[in-house]
């Protein structure tokens, strides 16, 4: 189980179909302090019309989810402002 359902309501489904988003907002590298392993946001539309904010990574050429939640206020803003 994706750890973000169980925490967020946001399941790897909602996750994936967010990379399909034509809108997509990447938000580049992520800070993390406990990680060697370079971490992406980004702020996207579900296919069910859904902005979530994923912050994912790239192993052995893979895109991999590390965590996922309904976008904040601020970042459905800039999201709906920029598409």
């Amino acid at each position: 189980m994706f750890k973000s359902e169980d925490k967020h309501g946001v399941t790897l489904e909602m996750v994936e179909s967010c990379f399909l988003d034509n809108n997509l907002i990447a938000l580049g590298e992520q800070y993390h302090p406990h990680t060697s392993e370079d971490r992406y946001g980004m702020i996207g539309k579900t296919n069910t019309e859904e902005i979530l904010f994923a912050c994912f990574t790239i192993r052995n050429g893979k895109i991999r989810p590390i965590s996922a939640r309904f976008a904040n206020k601020k970042e459905r803003s800039v999201y709906e402002e920029i598409c």
